[in-house]
C-alpha cells in the first residue's frame, strides 16, 4: 500500500506521510477532538442543568398560579354564595312582610265584620225589645179602651194573664179557664176553653 502524500502549502512540495510524521498530527487531532468533545459534553450538561432549572421554575410557577387561581375561585365562590344568601334573605323578608301586611288587613276586615255583626245583633235585640214594648202597650190599650169582651157569663176568680199577654187564665167552678185573645182590625176576639182542676 503506497504511503499517503501531503503537499506543503508554501513550496508545494509533496511529502510522504510516514507513520513517524503522522503520529504527532494524529495525536494533535485526537487531542483537539477530545477537547472539543469535552467542551461539547460540558456545554450539553450545562444546558441540561439549565433546562432542568427552568423546568423546575416553570413547575413551581404553574403550581403557584394554580394555587392563586384556586384561591381566587374559592373567594369568588364565597362572594357569590354570600350575595345569593343575602338576596334570598331579602326575598324571604319581603315575602314575610307582605304576608304580615295581608294578615293585618284580613284581621282588620274580620274585626270590622265582627263589629258590624255585633252592632246588628244589638240593633236586632233593641228592635225585639221595642216590639215587645209595643205589643205590651197595644195590649194595655186594648184592655183599657171600651172594646172589651166579656169572656164569662158565670164570672170567674183569680184572673192571670200569660207573659205574652195573649191568654187569660181564671178559675171557675173548680176548673181553669183559658181565654185566647186575637186582634183583628183593632178589635179583640176571645175564645175560652176549660180544664178540670186536679185539686
Amino acid at each position: 500500500m503506497p504511503e499517503p502524500l501531503i503537499t506543503c502549502p508554501s513550496c508545494h512540495t509533496e511529502i510522504k506521510l510516514t507513520e513517524s510524521l503522522a503520529a504527532p498530527l494524529v495525536e494533535a487531532t485526537r487531542s483537539e477532538f477530545e477537547r472539543r468533545l469535552r467542551e461539547k459534553d460540558s456545554d450539553v450538561a450545562r444546558r441540561e442543568q439549565q433546562l432542568y432549572q427552568e423546568r423546575e421554575e416553570i413547575t413551581a410557577a404553574r403550581e403557584q398560579m394554580e394555587t392563586s387561581i384556586a384561591e381566587r375561585v374559592e373567594a369568588e365562590r364565597q362572594s357569590i354564595a354570600a350575595e345569593e344568601s343575602k338576596k334570598a334573605r331579602l326575598l324571604v323578608s319581603n315575602e314575610l312582610n307582605a304576608k304580615s301586611n295581608e294578615i293585618g288587613n284580613l284581621q282588620e276586615i274580620i274585626a270590622s265584620k265582627d263589629q258590624r255583626l255585633l252592632d246588628a245583633q244589638k240593633a236586632q235585640a233593641e228592635t225585639m225589645r221595642k216590639q215587645r214594648e209595643l205589643d205590651d202597650a197595644l195590649l194595655a190599650v186594648d184592655l183599657s179602651i171600651e172594646q172589651r169582651v166579656q169572656v164569662s157569663l158565670g164570672g170567674g176568680d183569680e184572673p192571670v194573664w200569660s207573659p205574652d199577654g195573649r191568654r187569660l187564665f181564671y178559675a171557675h167552678n173548680q176548673a181553669i179557664v183559658v181565654v185566647r185573645n186575637r186582634r183583628s182590625h183593632g178589635s179583640v176576639r176571645a175564645r175560652s176553653s176549660a180544664a178540670k182542676s186536679s185539686s
